[in-house]
């Protein structure tokens, strides 16, 4: 008897009651609360998004790294860029930031300062890079035929 009180107690604490209506209420529920966890955790933020690009090819840049300096030269927020070259960023605060983006193989690009002010503001920006092919020292060989034991016989 006790099993059966508590299986009605977990029903109508899940929302089974009332032929299942209460159960949608609680999915609802549940699903806004996970969709407002789910939110970046930059909300109040200044949003910077974009591209690298090849400047030649106009193809994006995978794996480069993208940083926001402020005026000091801090480092205030990075990412790496996908395998498209997007890349997003997040800043607590407006203020004046440069953005700054290199990649193994490209000349480092930093932007003019860019006044990032606006709350809840969106900023696309792209990064156009030039390929600067690493030199690497030559590399030289030299080789000489071994001489070869003849056998008189």
């Amino acid at each position: 008897m006790t099993e059966g009180y508590g299986q009605q107690r977990l029903a109508d604490a899940a929302g089974y009651q009332n032929g299942g209506v209460g159960i949608t209420r609680a999915v609802k529920r549940l699903l806004a609360v996970l969709a407002v966890l789910m939110l970046p955790s930059a909300v109040g933020a200044q949003i910077v998004v974009g591209r690298v690009v090849d400047q030649r090819t106009g193809q994006g840049v995978a794996t480069a790294m993208v940083r926001l300096v402020d005026r000091d030269g801090a480092y205030r927020s990075f990412v790496i860029a996908d395998s498209a070259g997007t890349y997003r960023l997040a800043l607590d605060e407006p203020g004046e930031y440069f953005l700054a983006a290199e990649r193994i193989g490209y000349q480092p690009v930093r932007s003019p300062l860019l006044a990032i002010s606006k709350p809840d503001g969106v900023y696309p920006i792209d990064l156009e890079v030039v390929a600067a092919p690493l030199g690497l020292p030559g590399l030289t060989i030299t080789a000489s035929q071994r001489a070869s034991a003849s056998t008189s016989g």
